[in-house]
């Protein structure tokens, strides 16, 4: 836990999760990259599919915009869940 606070304050997460997004070898599913879209647009700091194969789901970081992002991706026919693993301040 304290290595990953330590890294997430070290390193901009925003940028990791997007440049992540863009350098993925496997498949990009156009369903997924609609719901990155519209979680960004809706304001989160970045977000990534995931998921076994390279697809599958996505994770959007939204600190103070939970609500309206989870109501984009949802619009966009996704599914959200809301959570927090831990606080993190910028």
């Amino acid at each position: 836990r304290k290595v990953s606070r330590t890294f997430l304050q070290k390193f901009n997460i925003n940028e990791i999760l997007n440049w992540r997004g863009r350098t993925n070898a496997f498949e990009t599913f156009e369903c997924i990259l609609k719901l990155c879209k519209a979680a960004k647009n809706a304001g989160a700091y970045g977000a990534k599919q995931m998921g076994a194969g390279g697809g599958g789901c996505m994770l959007a970081i939204a600190p103070g915009k939970q609500e309206e992002v989870a109501r984009a991706i949802e619009k966009a026919g996704g599914r959200a869940w809301v959570f927090e693993i831990f606080k993190y301040e910028y």
